[in-house]
């Protein structure tokens, strides 16, 4: 494949611009939520936090919790599946999710500036546990 071949966007003859190039490389190949360390591919977490609800079961997060690589990722899973056992009216809470796993510094998951102070107002308290702070819809699909 040639330079401008490799170049040209998912349009086929439209060649990305630089800065796209450079979004698209910092936001994932699906744009959207950046990864800022965190979640490798949102579409299987949001799926997983699907099927949670589906099967009125944290097992779709626990496999996505053992297979996580950094901490961020991890955190962030155990916070979500704290709060779909609240929201599902789990009793029993699985012994991963009871981890305690506090991160050094806050991480505002949208990453975005002017939406910190919202987050801080609306991140449950699963969330909060973890210096993890979201919106308040962060769980919701459309």
């Amino acid at each position: 494949m040639n330079n401008h071949a490799a170049a040209l966007g998912k349009l086929g003859g439209q060649k990305k611009s630089s800065k796209k190039a450079a979004s698209s490389r910092k936001n994932g190949r699906l744009g959207g939520r950046p990864a800022h360390g965190g979640i490798r591919d949102w579409v299987k977490f949001m799926d997983a936090i699907d099927s949670c609800r589906r099967e009125r079961s944290v097992d779709p997060l626990h496999r996505l919790f053992v297979r996580s690589r950094s901490i961020r990722e991890r955190s962030l899973i155990n916070a979500s599946s704290r709060y779909l056992c609240s929201e599902l009216h789990l009793s029993l809470l699985p012994e991963w999710s009871k981890l305690s796993l506090w991160l050094k510094s806050p991480w505002f998951v949208s990453g975005m500036e002017n939406l910190k102070a919202t987050a801080l107002l609306e991140s449950p308290a699963e969330f909060r546990a973890n210096n993890i702070f979201v919106l308040g819809n962060f769980l919701s699909r459309v």
